[in-house]
């Protein structure tokens, strides 16, 4: 009996986080779920400057802010100690909790912390962010991945902004109509 060598090739898990169901979510899981994985409109590029805004996708309250020009999306609130971030501002690229100082990077990493400058910053300060991304004049933002594609509008140009409205939040008791002159404006040439 010869004695033979094998050697296991191994190749790393690659796998989607799924989302987490907001707290005191308003929607059926399963209708939550499918919904997540696609794009929804959830404010205009140009009201996304300097200052981190608040945005409501699916229950789920969100700060969209810009990082050195990229558009980011993160759940609105800081790991540390609950504060929501849209009340906070963006200094070097990096979004700051109103609450302590804490700063955080596009990637979501604690990048700053005011009380521990020299320290090593812990791994569970990091956001949960989301895809994101402009197009027609809009954020577009998929709690899912982003893994579909973006909607495409015939008749629009991705780089021509929309006229219409956002609504701030939709969810199942919020009025749609918003998001309904939002769709009309992206069909028709008006």
């Amino acid at each position: 009996m010869s004695s033979a060598t094998v050697t296991a090739t191994t190749t790393p898990l690659t796998f989607q986080r799924s989302p987490a169901l907001p707290r005191n979510c308003t929607f059926d899981s399963h209708d939550w779920d499918i919904l997540s994985r696609y794009w929804h409109p959830v404010a205009f590029a140009a009201d996304v400057t300097d200052k981190p805004i608040s945005v409501t996708l699916l229950d789920e309250p969100l700060v969209v802010f810009r990082s050195n020009g990229q558009l980011v999306s993160a759940r609105d609130i800081c790991p540390h100690r609950g504060a929501p971030l849209s009340q906070g501002w963006v200094d070097n690229g990096n979004i700051v909790c109103p609450y302590h100082g804490l700063a955080y990077g596009s990637d979501g990493k604690c990048k700053h912390i005011p009380s521990q400058t020299d320290g090593p910053i812990p791994d569970r300060l990091r956001l949960v962010t989301y895809a994101t991304q402009e197009a027609y004049g809009l954020v577009w933002v998929s709690l899912g991945g982003g893994t579909e594609a973006l909607p495409a509008f015939p008749s629009a140009d991705p780089r021509r902004p929309f006229v219409g409205c956002v609504p701030s939040s939709v969810g199942r008791d919020r009025p749609r109509s918003g998001l309904c002159a939002l769709v009309r404006s992206a069909v028709h040439d008006w």
